[in-house]
């Protein structure tokens, strides 16, 4: 990364812009709650966050805080750093699960 005035380059040359960041955070916090094993519930009562919240980060909807970061990273075993790893993931499925009959 490489800082050029108030945008922080990454070595592409091409600036990350605000979504493009909100949705690597989204598909890191995913991909690593995945890992971990863990619901979107149960990661979110871990943080002290709201489900809805978490719901709206992991699909690069919302902002988080630095305290939710630094929550959602000390619970899933990661740094603070991982989650803003240029990543990408399938879109997720907004909504709720379909039930077979």
């Amino acid at each position: 990364m490489v800082s050029c005035g108030r945008f922080a380059v990454p070595e592409s040359g091409v600036p990350a812009r605000v979504s493009e960041v909100l949705e690597f955070i989204g598909a890191n916090i995913r991909r690593a709650r995945h890992a971990a094993g863990l619901s979107q519930e149960a990661l979110a009562a871990a943080a002290n966050l709201s489900a809805r919240f978490l719901q709206d980060l992991e699909v690069g909807r919302g902002a988080p805080s630095i305290r939710a970061l630094v929550e959602i990273a000390n619970v899933l075993g990661i740094t603070v750093g991982a989650l803003f790893r240029r990543t990408k993931l399938p879109r997720a499925r907004v909504g709720r699960p379909r039930t077979r009959k």
